[in-house]
Formats: C-alpha cells, sequence, structure tokens
C-alpha cells in the first residue's frame, strides 16, 4: 500500500499542488492517540520530501467497508473551505484527492502546520501537573472562541425548535445511553428526565450550524511560528442546532490530560463530579466562559444550553464510548447518572 502511494505521489505531483519539481519522498506512519481504539481501522501517512524531510501531505487510507467516512470528509471540507473566510479556510487542511488502492480508499489532504494540543500536554501531564492546567487556561479560551467564529461563519439557516426537531436530536441520543448503561446493570430512560427542560426551549430559534464532532485535543494543532490554531480531521462532522458537544469533548479530553493522576489513582468519581456536575473547579470555570462566550455570539439567550448540558455530556459519553477507550475505571456514564438523580 505505501509503495503505491509514494509512487502515485511522485507521479502526480503537479497534480497534488506541491511546489517545484517533483523530488522523493518518504513516510511516517501516524501513531493514533493514547484515547482512541482501532479508529475504524484506519491508517494515516504523513508523506514527506525525502532529503529535507518536510511534510508534502497526508493520506488517510481506509478499508472500502469505512470508505464512507472518508468521502463525509471531503465533501464536508470542500464545503466548509468554499463559505469559510480566509482566516478560517487557512486552519482546515484542503482535501485534494480521493481515490480507491488495493481495497482501500484513500483521502490526500494539505498539511496543517502546528503540534497537536495532545503532544503539547504529553511534555509535561505526567512531571508537572501545574503546567498541564497552565496549557488549559491558555488554549481554552481560544478555542472556544476559534468555535464562535467557525459557527458564526458557517451557519446557513435558522431552525425552530419544535417538538420534531427536539425528538430529532435528543431521542436517539437518550436510547443509546439507555443502552450503555443497561450494559452496566443499569435500567433508567433518561428521555423523561429532560422532558419538562425541554420544553422550556420549544418555539425559540436556533442557527443550524456545522459540528466538528471529535473535536478532541488530539485534533485541534498549534503553530508556533504563526501563533495559529488548525483544526483536522472532520469525517464526524454533522449540521446541528446544539452543537455544546464540541466544547465537551474538549473538555473532556482537557479533563483527562489535567487530572491525569487522579484517574490513575482511582479518585475519578470526586474529580469528574467537580468540574462537571458541581462546577467547583476551575475547569469548570473555563467550561462555562466559553459556553457564555458561544452563546453571545450566536445571539441565543444567556443560559439556553444549561438545559441541553446533561444531554450533550451524555451525547459525547456516548460517542467515546463507541469510537474510544473507555478510560476511567468508574464509568463516567454511572457517575452523571448518580449526580442527575441527586445520589
Amino acid at each position: 500500500m505505501i509503495e503505491r502511494l509514494l509512487e502515485y505521489v511522485e507521479r502526480h505531483w503537479a497534480t497534488l499542488m506541491l511546489p517545484d519539481e517533483p523530488r522523493p519522498v518518504t513516510f511516517v506512519q501516524a501513531t493514533f492517540s493514547r484515547w482512541k481504539r482501532s479508529d475504524l481501522k484506519g491508517t494515516i501517512y504523513f508523506i514527506l520530501e525525502k532529503r529535507s524531510g518536510q511534510p508534502l501531505l497526508i493520506a488517510k487510507s481506509y478499508p472500502n467497508s469505512a470508505a464512507e467516512f472518508l468521502k463525509r470528509e471531503k465533501k464536508t471540507l470542500e464545503h466548509l473551505r468554499a463559505i469559510l473566510p480566509p482566516d478560517l479556510r487557512t486552519s482546515l487542511p484542503c482535501p485534494l484527492m480521493l481515490l480507491p488502492i488495493d481495497g482501500h480508499l484513500v483521502l490526500f489532504e494539505s498539511v496543517v502546520p502546528g503540534r497537536t494540543l495532545t503532544y503539547l500536554f504529553d511534555r509535561h501531564v505526567f512531571s508537572e501537573k501545574r503546567r498541564a492546567k497552565q496549557l488549559a487556561e491558555r488554549f481554552f479560551p481560544r478555542v472556544s472562541r476559534w468555535l464562535a467564529r467557525f459557527y458564526l461563519a458557517s451557519c446557513e439557516e435558522m431552525v425552530v425548535a419544535d417538538g420534531a426537531l427536539l425528538n430529532s436530536y435528543i431521542t436517539p441520543v437518550c436510547q443509546e445511553f439507555q443502552r450503555n448503561l443497561q450494559e452496566m446493570g443499569v435500567d433508567w430512560r433518561p428521555y423523561g428526565r429532560f422532558a419538562t427542560a425541554l420544553k422550556i426551549l420549544q418555539g425559540k430559534r436556533f442557527p443550524l450550524l456545522n459540528s466538528h464532532g471529535n473535536l478532541f485535543s488530539g485534533n485541534i494543532l498549534w503553530d508556533e511560528k504563526t501563533d495559529r490554531l488548525g483544526i483536522v480531521d472532520w469525517k464526524f462532522s454533522h449540521q446541528t442546532p446544539f452543537p455544546l458537544r464540541d466544547i465537551l469533548c474538549y473538555a473532556l479530553y482537557t479533563f483527562y490530560e489535567c487530572f491525569m493522576s487522579e484517574l490513575l489513582e482511582g479518585e475519578v468519581r470526586e474529580a469528574f463530579q467537580a468540574v462537571f456536575l458541581l462546577r467547583r473547579s476551575w475547569l469548570s470555570n473555563l467550561i462555562q466562559a466559553a459556553i457564555r462566550h458561544i452563546e453571545e455570539s450566536l445571539g441565543l439567550e444567556e443560559g439556553t444550553h444549561e438545559v441541553l448540558f446533561p444531554f450533550s455530556l451524555m451525547n459525547e459519553l456516548n460517542f467515546q464510548r463507541r469510537f474510544r477507550v473507555p478510560t476511567p475505571e468508574v464509568p463516567l456514564e454511572k457517575l452523571l447518572l448518580d449526580t442527575m438523580l441527586g445520589e
């Protein structure tokens, strides 16, 4: 597979919009974040200029059984780059070509400069907890500002939150959360818990937004030279009037990075409840400030997303159980349930 990829790059240098004349290339295979499972059995290659080691392209290879994810990513990026202003457009990869090779579908993308926030945390999280907190305080407001600008720029219509719309977004999430709880031996039907609260949202107008769908620290890059953020991996992107899950995805992985010692020492219950449920932590303050900023930017009433906070957290926990290795020994779903029931 990789030999075919390298040959293709050298033969189609100009088609892939690479600079100068064709040169010998090599590759580095990306390693997945420690938080991920097999990532749909896909492989990511960094295609490098052989002599200098300069990154030229990203090649994402997925088996045909998971090809729909690459097709969605290409379509999403093409659409977003067509409607976003230049400064936001350059923070996304450019999809260059999608082609079948050896029973796989391969998507070539441009390289977004920078290091992932996961990499930055990894340099400090095990040796200096204070430094991990400083990194979170530095980047959390920047990520929320990027999201607010992205939502505004990519919003294409307003929708009214009637019963049908709320059910179409809320019911599937609650049903999946219920199935996850049943696997843990807990029988609880969460939809009724939200029925009264959701009535407050009925009749309100919401912007139909493009959500990233997987905004954890490994998909956020920071370029030290330009001091700019880049956002990659758009295969789970979708439209929704309730995009709170994006910031909660980032918040949960910031929690994992900054409270690693609590996770390792089995104290996750107290840490999780303090941050996400009791809101008595420095990280809680960052989360609430980010939510308020996004609400203000979108012209929503302050507190609108407060009603959706438990639901959005359920939604993200569902996603993590599907695509990532559950990290804490105590399931976070059970912690969320215990607190919601006042236990």
